[in-house]
């Protein structure tokens, strides 16, 4: 996983139940969520009903006034 200069790799053993994070598919999904964070293409709510508007209102096809955000994780 890439933040900034830095890249997360394992130290030391991995716990088994914890092995999907190191996986190919899986840290490309994390590079593209860090890509997706930085060019500001996520969303925060305040509340779970602003959530569930905003994903009524996607499937109609209204904005709903939706917030970007780029909070980091």
């Amino acid at each position: 996983m890439h933040d900034d200069d830095n890249i997360t790799t394992p130290q030391g053993p991995i716990d088994e139940s914890q092995a999907y994070f190191w996986t190919p598919e899986w840290q490309a999904g994390e590079r593209e969520a860090d890509e997706d964070i930085a060019a500001g293409r996520v969303h925060t709510f305040d509340n779970v009903d602003e959530l569930i508007a905003s994903l009524e209102a996607s499937r109609h096809g209204h904005n709903n006034g939706q917030r970007k955000s780029q909070r980091r994780r």
